[in-house]
């Protein structure tokens, strides 16, 4: 892969950058890495203002990409558009890897993503129309031979800032993905989520565990071996449930687990964790699991699991979920998400439904056959899916 090149030129004046302002341009230069050490300082700087999610902190996805990325041929491409100030302007974390003839970049972090929206300069990023944004489309495909953009699962809108991507090509992501507002008072959120019955008989099945096995609580790992210990069983729950259900095991591909064993320790003691694990422990035993990743402000979950044996009965999902958001309220975070994929138990917890949409972009000939073809296959995807969960919905109200 070629070095960075400023698509302006790599001597580009303050007077030219100065041109670009009275112009009106937005973005003056474009750099892609193919290193994570190139990007790490204009990252990391980045991250301290940029309108992001959770998982598109520098460590998140460096982390990933040791994991699971390099491991699958996927080279890192780090995109940085500047303003003509000097100032980033947006950064694509983005990976490539050759699909069929095709170099494809996609967003990094794959399916444990369920948002992906990049970094951008908050102020900028509504008028980052598809103008603005050509000379990023430019120097992608002039410098860094890319054929096709498969972006997926992106937000319209993330902490109310209009995504610019919304302004190209796209078409509705196969699935929704699901998210509430919180408050400090977490009886009157949860009153909007659960009927008085309903509460009442968690509160019964909660009551009953703990009688029966001497206890029932939510904790957090506080050492290195508690959450080792907690991220194997939610290993164990979660690859019979997959049993049971006849579904592929994605957590027992290569590099998933070691990712979440890295990013957990790593979060121990964080008020910003980039994973962070809860459990319902009953009488020292783990009845169920959770974790997510959190910026302070909203989090999003990735991973859950509950035992199906002799804890199954008690509901143990639903009461951790229960107290989880109690503690996320009482916290201060504002906004939690379930993530992408249609179940009842997202729909009961998080009502909020939110819209994602896919950008597949062609940038050359080759690119435009890849794209066409991915359009069309996600397409089948979307009506497949959304026609499953009706008539699940049908089967379940009948």
């Amino acid at each position: 892969m070629p070095e960075p090149i400023d698509i302006a030129g790599d001597d580009k004046s303050i007077e030219a950058a100065a041109g670009d302002a009275a112009e009106g341009k937005l973005i003056a230069s474009v750099a892609a890495h193919s290193s994570f050490a190139a990007a790490e300082g204009v990252w990391r700087d980045f991250e301290q203002r940029a309108v992001m999610t959770a998982y598109h902190r520098f460590d998140w996805l460096e982390a990933w990409h040791r994991h699971i990325g390099a491991p699958k041929g996927i080279e890192p491409l780090i995109v940085v558009a500047r303003q003509p100030s000097g100032a980033p302007a947006l950064i694509w974390p983005l990976g490539v890897k050759t699909v069929g003839a095709a170099r494809v970049a996609s967003w990094l972090g794959g399916k444990l993503v369920n948002y992906q929206f990049g970094l951008y300069d908050g102020a900028l990023a509504g008028r980052l129309d598809r103008a603005q944004l050509m000379p990023v489309m430019t120097h992608l495909r002039e410098h860094s031979r890319i054929d096709a953009l498969s972006l997926r699962n992106q937000p319209h809108v993330w902490r109310g800032v209009d995504n610019p991507l919304v302004d190209l090509p796209h078409q509705p992501s196969p699935s929704f993905a699901y998210s509430v507002a919180l408050g400090m008072d977490f009886e009157t959120v949860y009153a909007s989520l659960r009927s008085g019955s309903t509460r009442k008989k968690l509160r019964r099945s909660e009551r009953r565990l703990a009688e029966e096995f001497g206890g029932c609580s939510l904790r957090r790992p506080k050492t290195a071996d508690e959450l080792d210990r907690v991220l194997d069983t939610f290993f164990l729950q979660k690859s019979e449930r997959m049993r049971e259900r006849h579904i592929t095991n994605v957590f027992a591909e290569p590099g998933v687990m070691s990712l979440f064993h890295e990013l957990g320790q790593r979060s121990i003691g964080s008020q910003t964790p980039l994973l962070d694990l809860f459990w319902l422990d009953a009488g020292g035993r783990v009845a169920a699991t959770w974790a997510g990743t959190s910026d302070g402000s909203r989090m999003s979950g990735i991973i859950n699991s509950f035992d199906l044996g002799v804890f199954a009965p008690f509901q143990p999902g639903e009461i951790l979920l229960r107290n989880l958001i109690e503690h996320l309220c009482r916290s201060g975070v504002r906004e939690f998400d379930l993530g992408i994929g249609e179940a009842q138990y997202k729909r009961s917890w998080c009502p909020r439904t939110d819209p994602l949409f896919d950008s597949f972009l062609p940038l050359s000939a080759l690119g435009w056959m890849h794209t066409t073809a991915a359009m069309t296959g996600f397409k089948l995807k979307r009506a497949a899916k959304q026609s499953q969960f009706l008539r699940a919905l049908a089967e379940k109200f009948r």
